[in-house]
């Protein structure tokens, strides 16, 4: 739907900012304080106040019903609100639970009660499941930001996956001299060395794929064969997505893109091993798959595009297998598949990479070690990668050293040492 201005015979939609009412030494109220501050919600894009946070039923007016449970022990399900709705009782509910589930099966019971969002922290969530309004207390401080992010979610108009959006909120927080920690995108590469167990790697490749559709930060898009890995692997991937469970990508837009990398892709010459076709259902769905033969010059094999989606390559050896998987600029997660725990090793001090997992999909995550990439992939205060670790045998964590800088490899070479420590 597209994010329509505040409807006056339906007040409860749009953006309602919850307010304290100023008061003075004698406790009496600043109305012109008040007043100040509510002009200032207007101008920056808010469509009225909820003054103290309250709402007045009387008699004759529509009532918009208040769920929260977090204070008054109360927590009426889905269906009392549906039957409410039905019988003229409510127009609206304004949740305040935090469980965005509710959200979808009060859709489903009652799709013309009006959905208001009633908790900050699930704004997004709550809009992108069909809210209709906010009860909002993030503009007090935040109008324009919260206002503009309101806006964008209950039209669609989100950019998921998107490395422009990142770099686009890091210039606007650095040029307010807010330091700002960022993660850009990832073109993640996954090497597979012939001793790997292909049958394994290849139902963890596929997960880290096409799971989700594709869509986190730490999908593989890049499938490294080395030697006599790649006719096996190719066959076991193309196996194992189609095992893969079918999940949409967030809007047309990001469908679009998709079909049309790997449109522009065949048109180059790649070859398709699986998949590659939109499917003929409700939603913005892609088959799992899985391209080879891609030109060098492609975006695909340096850019990420957030979807079921990857790029079979072959290697002679683990050293060219190390240098396509580093020819990204993204360099976010990447998994290494091998039995040989010097080769896991040697891999994982020459990958540049912010995470890397042996013997697993690229989109797990290991809450004990921090999170983060390498090169364009992040932006931060220091830019460097976290400490690392092989999370999956083969195993060895007294080796887990921190990740290095890039140029480290390359001092320790001009000295006349080993680049590998």
């Amino acid at each position: 739907m597209s994010f329509a201005s505040h409807d006056a015979t339906r007040p409860w939609r749009g953006i309602m900012v919850a307010t304290a009412l100023p008061l003075r030494p004698d406790l009496s109220v600043d109305y012109d304080a008040y007043a100040e501050h509510v002009r200032w919600l207007v101008d920056n894009g808010c469509d009225g106040v909820v003054p103290n946070g309250s709402q007045v039923a009387k008699t004759g007016v529509p009532i918009v019903a208040y769920n929260n449970p977090v204070d008054t022990k109360v927590n009426p399900a889905p269906t009392l609100l549906a039957q409410l709705h039905a019988e003229g009782s409510i127009v609206a509910v304004k949740e305040f639970t935090g469980d965005v589930r509710r959200a979808y099966q009060l859709a489903e019971l009652a799709p013309a009660l009006d959905l208001v969002i009633g908790s900050d922290d699930v704004l997004l969530e709550l809009a992108l499941a069909g809210a209709v309004g906010w009860i909002a207390g993030y503009p007090n401080a935040l109008p324009d930001a919260t206002v503009a992010l309101y806006k964008a979610a209950v039209s669609g108009d989100l950019a998921t996956g998107s490395t422009a959006v990142g770099r686009a909120v890091v210039a606007t927080t650095t040029a307010r001299g807010v330091p700002v920690q960022a993660e850009l995108g990832g073109a993640n590469a996954a090497p597979v060395l012939p001793d790997a167990d292909i049958e394994q790697a290849a139902a963890h490749l596929a997960a880290a794929i096409a799971g989700y559709a594709g869509q986190k930060c730490t999908a593989t898009s890049r499938v490294i064969a080395v030697g006599d890995a790649y006719r096996p692997l190719r066959a076991a991937i193309a196996k194992a997505l189609a095992d893969v469970e079918l999940a949409p990508v967030i809007n047309e837009s990001a469908l679009s893109r998709l079909t049309h990398a790997v449109d522009s892709a065949r048109a180059a010459g790649a070859e398709t091993v699986t998949g590659g076709q939109r499917i003929d259902a409700p939603g913005w769905f892609l088959e799992p798959t899985l391209l080879t033969g891609v030109p060098e010059e492609h975006p695909l094999l340096t850019e990420e595009f957030f979807g079921p989606l990857a790029i079979l390559l072959p290697a002679a050896d683990l050293d060219q297998a190390i240098t396509r998987a580093n020819s990204s600029p993204q360099s976010l997660a990447t998994s290494v598949h091998t039995q040989d725990l010097d080769l896991a090793l040697t891999a994982v001090d020459r990958l540049d990479a912010g995470m890397i997992r042996i013997n697993a999909p690229s989109t797990g995550v290991d809450f004990h070690l921090p999170f983060g990439g390498a090169k364009a992939a992040i932006h931060g205060p220091a830019n460097r990668a976290p400490p690392r670790c092989s999370s999956s045998p083969p195993s060895e964590p007294s080796r887990c050293r921190p990740a290095e800088h890039p140029g480290d490899h390359a001092q320790r070479a001009s000295e006349g040492r080993s680049p590998i420590p």
